[in-house]
Order: C-alpha cells, then sequence, then structure tokens
C-alpha cells in the first residue's frame, strides 16, 4: 500500500491549527465592528440630545424675556 496518496499529516495539522484562529479573528472583527457601530449611534443620540436641548433653553429664553435671570439656564 502506497502512502503517497494521503495527505502529510503536518499540512492537516496546519490546517485545523489555523481554522480555529480564522474563526476567532471572524469573531473579534465582528466584535469590534459591532462596537464601532454602537458608538457611532450613541454619538448620534448624544447629538441629537444636545440639539434638543439647546432648542428647550432657546425657548425658555423667549418665554421669560432675555433680562430674566431665574436659574432655568440648561447650558453646562
Amino acid at each position: 500500500m502506497s502512502f503517497e496518496r494521503f495527505p502529510s499529516p503536518h499540512s492537516d495539522l496546519d490546517a485545523i491549527e489555523r481554522f480555529p484562529n480564522n474563526t476567532n479573528d471572524n469573531i473579534v472583527g465582528a466584535i469590534v465592528r459591532g462596537f464601532e457601530r454602537l458608538e457611532e449611534r450613541l454619538d448620534a443620540t448624544e447629538a441629537r440630545l444636545f440639539s434638543r436641548l439647546a432648542e428647550l433653553e432657546d425657548r425658555l429664553a423667549k418665554k421669560n424675556g432675555p433680562f430674566s435671570d431665574n436659574g432655568t439656564s440648561l447650558s453646562v
């Protein structure tokens, strides 16, 4: 019986060892991309929140008048 037809065990082991590494790299990449998307969404939400707070502060300023200083400012 000739063993030349069978792949070498070393190349099989290399392929088996690379598979989990490739899988882990894919998982890590997906997690990183997920966190990047989450960060972008949080930044957009923060921007919308500050925009709405600024609108509210403007409305309060118009309602109370320009010389009213009763502590209603929302600015930081």
